[in-house]
């Protein structure tokens, strides 16, 4: 690809269009990887890590930072970054950010690489700064010179200075000086009237369908983030313009406040052009229409929307639009859902939805509570396991307070806590807080619980992480006992029980047993798992999103399914995330000694941590994409 001519910018990223950093990482990687080289030093920089390694990398560094320090950028080129609208972002998020970007230009930076941020704030990242430029007023020969080329009248240009203190007020004066008297201007102080002015023929011509379009892409925020069908549908549900011609017209009439991404095709995306004009049409209230309509009418369109544009708006902007409802809990477990297999990624997405959600629940609210098992979990993925046990003992605090000491919660918080324990490298610890949560569970849930059986799995292996592969192996043979007596010979758990004590038994040194028993349980695998493959899922396909079973209900959004191989009715993450070519599908973190699942037809109910598998891919399915499946077990219809 030919050279960028100089003083372009090589990459940009607006936090209006994309306001998480993931988001933005993935928007600069990108557009990088058309610079000669980057591909070859990002694929350098992650083989030089591990996979847990690299999910621990925040996505900034992960996608960006990191491949640009292997880069060696050539003599006479440069790579120059543009991030837009720094103070738009959450201030976690933009505190990351400055922090990411200190890091880049402090440890080992990399020469010939500039890096551009854009803030309407005067304090953002003073101390990053080796050069700042303020971007003043517009002067009396840029407004002439602007006018000249929109063909306007000159003599605008005095009543223009005197009310555009920015580029932006520049602009939409000049678009309202076409149709609106010059005397009008002087009766404007600010964006707001300027919106005024420019809203108010939708209400003088009594133009209701425009009014509905413009409050629903309010509802979806600013920049082209909404899909076009999902537009027409919301719309269409609040009696405004039903079809796509229609509704074609009216954004065409609406002119500049509409962002358009690919106009005209399949995949058109919509919003309004600025978050000044949004937060403008959401205070309006003589409006027939109210921003939560639009809300409400969005998550119904969406429910019936299909293409790969939907899905991706539902998994990121949905949360949003539960919010705004008020619909609080929906909202976070919609998060939870989306949640991907990148623990930094995961971690601060779910740091910025805690800070939100605590101003809306006590400390000692079961939601909460919720919600900090999940980001502390993988705060300690990502790397922060003191702060993850140090976190899981406010938990645990919280529920005894709350829910007292035996119930099903407060006992996951426990094994949870102890897990971490362990992780964090007191084994001895992590062994005598197993033995008592075991003590717990048998007289609370009884032995065949299986809670409880996964606390007699996490027990084993401590033990054996503690260096008694004798008792490793004796307390992994008690769990095989009685998984094939609660679940069967063919059970997922019960296979893997089997594969955890052929390791144990060639830890203690019987290397010969050991490579038997792990041919049998490879035998039983492939006999009752197979070998398992995607299976293509037809066009304009709905899954269900999970049934349930007595006293479970079905799960609220898609992307989420009821654990219901055991019933115990906790949520298992199910969507499966898309890899790159040649890359398997990842189907579950797993939890406190439980691995990850291994085939992509399973997925590691991961919630309560009870071990057991969980059918995955309940959720829309486009036209030509392989999904998981899975050919089931006893008692486990397959994939379908």
């Amino acid at each position: 690809m030919p050279d960028l001519p100089a003083r372009y910018l090589t990459a940009v990223a607006f936090t209006a269009l994309t306001p998480t950093l993931t988001g933005l990482a993935k928007t600069l990687a990108r557009q990088l990887a058309r610079f000669e080289g980057f591909s070859a030093a990002a694929a350098d920089y992650e083989g030089r890590l591990t996979p847990q390694e690299l999910n621990r990398r925040p996505a900034l560094e992960r996608l960006v930072f990191g491949p640009l320090r292997t880069l060696r950028v050539p003599l006479g080129r440069r790579i120059r970054l543009a991030i837009d609208g720094v103070d738009e972002l959450e201030s976690p998020s933009r505190a990351e950010l400055l922090s990411a970007l200190t890091g880049f230009s402090t440890e080992e930076p990399p020469s010939r690489v500039s890096v551009l941020l854009s803030t309407r704030g005067e304090d953002q990242g003073q101390d990053l700064l080796t050069a700042q430029v303020n971007v003043s007023r517009p002067g009396m020969d840029e407004i002439t010179e602007y006018l000249q080329n929109l063909e306007l009248p000159e003599a605008l240009a005095v009543d223009l200075q005197a009310h555009a203190d920015t580029w932006l007020q520049l602009r939409l004066l000049a678009d309202l000086a076409v149709s609106v008297p010059a005397q009008s201007l002087r009766t404007v102080a600010g964006l707001d009237d300027l919106y005024q002015e420019l809203l108010s023929p939708l209400a003088v011509n009594n133009n209701p369908e425009a009014r509905i379009v413009v409050v629903v892409l309010s509802a979806a925020g600013s920049g082209p983030v909404l899909p076009l069908r999902v537009a027409v549908g919301a719309c269409a549900a609040l009696g405004g313009p039903a079809d796509l011609t229609q509704f074609r017209h009216i954004v065409a009439t609406l002119g500049g406040i509409v962002a358009r991404a690919h106009p005209g095709t399949p995949e058109e995306r919509l919003g309004l052009f600025h978050d000044t004009l949004v937060r403008h049409i959401r205070a309006l209230t003589d409006w027939p229409i109210s921003v939560l309509d639009a809300h409400a009418s969005i998550l119904e369109a969406l429910g019936s929307a299909d293409g790969q544009g939907a899905r991706n708006y539902a998994r990121d902007r949905a949360p949003e639009h539960l919010w705004a409802l008020d619909r609080h809990e929906q909202a976070l477990e919609a998060v939870v859902s989306r949640l991907g297999h990148r623990a930094a990624d995961n971690r601060d997405l779910l740091q910025a939805w805690s800070d939100r959600a605590k101003t809306i629940f006590s400390p000692e609210d079961t939601t909460w509570l919720a919600l900090q098992r999940h980001l502390l979990y993988w705060t300690g993925r990502a790397g922060d396991i003191a702060g993850a046990i140090a976190g899981f003992r406010k938990v645990l605090d919280a529920r005894l307070r709350v829910q007292g000491p035996d119930h099903p919660d407060t006992l996951t918080t426990r094994r949870q806590l102890v897990y971490w324990i362990g992780e964090a490298g007191d084994t001895a610890g992590a062994v005598a807080g197993f033995r008592e949560l075991l003590n717990v569970q048998l007289r609370v849930l009884g032995p065949d619980h299986p809670d409880t059986l996964t606390t007699r799995n996490n027990l084993a292996n401590w033990t054996g992480e503690a260096g008694d592969t004798a008792g490793a192996v004796a307390g992994s043979r008690e769990l095989l006992d009685a998984r094939l007596r609660v679940l069967g010979p063919d059970h997922p758990d019960t296979l893997a029980t089997r594969h955890q004590l052929m390791f144990w038994i060639g830890e203690a040194g019987h290397t010969a047993g050991a490579i038997t028993g792990l041919r049998e349980v490879l035998n039983a695998r492939l006999r009752v798992l197979g070998r398992t493959t995607p299976t293509p899922s037809p066009p304009a396909t709905t899954w269900r999103t999970g049934s349930g079973s007595p006293g479970i209900p079905r799960a609220p959004w898609p992307g989420s399914a009821r654990c219901w191989t055991h019933c115990c009715g906790c949520w298992a993450r199910t969507t499966p995330t898309p890899s790159t070519p040649g890359d398997n599908w990842f189907t579950g973190p797993g939890w406190a000694g439980i691995p990850p699942a291994r085939s992509p037809g399973s997925a590691s109910c991961w919630t309560h941590g009870c071990g057991c598998w969980a059918l995955t891919t309940r959720t829309p399915s486009p036209p030509a994409v392989t999904w998981p499946t899975g050919p089931g077990g006893p008692g486990i219809p397959p994939g379908r």
